[in-house]
């Protein structure tokens, strides 16, 4: 009576689990029988073209960006807690973390980026 009431409840307690499969272990979802390879394809994934056998027949896609020397400075937080240094400058060749408004004990983004517009304009001057 015990072993027919344990196969009872084994019973019970999978026959709703016997028709799932779980797609993370190879089967069941909707991929429809796709390998993965295919159902990353079907998700928008290309992969990679075939590199050239000769590389002097290479070409890049797009040419190689020339830096033009302009100065540009832009807010970049360092999160060292020192506001004074929050700058990033840049030419395309260098890059510079000036230490501005050494003065000022508190300062706010709109006043550091003045400063580094007026730091850009005295690099810009000096090329």
């Amino acid at each position: 009576m015990v072993a027919l009431s344990t196969m009872a409840l084994v019973a019970v307690a999978t026959s709703g689990c016997s028709s799932f499969v779980d797609p993370r272990f190879g089967g069941g979802g909707d991929t429809d029988g796709l390998n993965d390879d295919q159902q990353i394809q079907d998700d928008g994934y290309v992969p990679d073209p075939e590199p050239p056998r000769d590389w002097r027949d290479w070409e890049p896609e797009a040419p190689a960006r020339e830096p033009d020397g302009l100065w540009s400075c832009s807010y970049s937080p360092t999160f060292d807690r020192d506001w004074h240094n929050d700058v990033l400058c840049e030419n395309g060749l260098q890059t510079q973390r000036p230490y501005l408004r050494e003065w000022d004990s508190y300062v706010t983004q709109d006043e550091i980026m003045e400063s580094a517009r007026e730091y850009e304009a005295q690099l810009n001057l000096g090329r």
